[in-house]
């Protein structure tokens, strides 16, 4: 394997990385909210029930809760973000399954790689695939990846797989 190949290979086996990593952040943060929403939304719905069952008065904080469901029902049916902790979950899974296989083609023999070019533009059209498919990550999560990015917490495992295929430099 050639050291432009090695340095494509490794260069998206760290996008990958970063994405699965941010995917799987999105995913945590809706689902974080998800559950910051509901749970007060029952409690609310609870409560403005059993008032209103006992006829214990309280008109006032009747309304005020049943306003504050309402309130805490629209944000939870119009964020979606159930589904959307589930979509960016499915598509961390996806990128660390592309970063997987590129570190397996790294790992095996010169000798079998047949038709390394055709494997590379699969690998290419899955990133392209997921790019057009994935959900957006909210972009305070995706400065966290570059930060960390950019202080090395993702070590890329295709140079140290392959350091001794690759020819020195003169």
């Amino acid at each position: 394997m050639d050291t432009t190949k090695l340095n494509i290979l490794d260069e998206w086996n760290r996008r990958a990385t970063r994405a699965g990593w941010a995917q799987g952040q999105a995913a945590a943060f809706c689902a974080f909210w998800h559950i910051t929403l509901g749970i007060p939304l029952v409690v609310c719905t609870v409560v403005v029930g059993a008032l209103a069952n006992n006829n214990s008065g309280g008109a006032s904080v009747i309304a005020t809760l049943s306003i504050i469901a309402a309130i805490l029902a629209g944000l939870q049916t119009f964020l979606n973000l159930s589904e959307r902790s589930q979509l960016h979950k499915r598509s961390g899974s996806a990128y660390s399954n592309v970063r997987r296989s590129i570190e397996e083609l790294v790992a095996m023999p010169p000798e079998s790689l047949h038709d390394l070019d055709a494997t590379m533009k699969k690998i290419r059209e899955t990133f392209d695939t997921l790019a057009e498919t994935t959900p957006n990550v909210p972009g305070f999560i995706w400065r966290r990846a570059y930060k960390k990015y950019e202080r090395g917490t993702y070590k890329s495992t295709v140079i140290q797989i392959r350091s001794n295929d690759v020819p020195k430099d003169s």
